[in-house]
């Protein structure tokens, strides 16, 4: 998951879906990553991957965190814009490709849905919430 708490208004993430898209084609296929399942909300890219090697997706990620934030942002040398992704990418290994990864696909399958409106957001409630 990559995410910016900058991507609101003109910056949010929902008005450059064309260009985040053809960047996760071009760089899925140029570094041989298969990306089952995405969402592009306003604010952050969840992606569900399967990469050959660990560098291919190292370099995957670097290349479209580093493309899609100079295209959002507008940035370029002498016009600079400062950091827009808020954290670094949050990334999760799934150990089985059964209902482990059953889960995290209708995960994401739900998230776009919720961006989208047609689904309400519902927040999880954990014990930490509890008090």
């Amino acid at each position: 998951m990559l995410r910016s708490d900058k991507a609101k208004g003109k910056l949010s993430l929902l008005n450059h879906q064309g260009y985040i898209n053809k960047c996760l084609t071009k760089f899925s296929a140029k570094f041989r990553i298969s990306i089952y399942e995405k969402a592009i909300v306003g604010n952050h890219i969840h992606l569900l991957i399967r990469g050959r090697t660990r560098k291919n997706i190292q370099d995957f990620f670097r290349t479209i965190a580093a493309l899609i934030a100079l295209h959002v942002t507008k940035a370029k040398r002498g016009k600079p814009f400062g950091r827009f992704w808020s954290y670094l990418l949050f990334s999760r290994l799934l150990t089985a490709w059964g209902k482990e990864f059953e889960i995290v696909k209708a995960y994401i399958e739900k998230n776009t849905l919720e961006a989208l409106g047609l689904v309400k957001y519902e927040r999880k409630v954990t014990k930490l919430d509890l008090g």
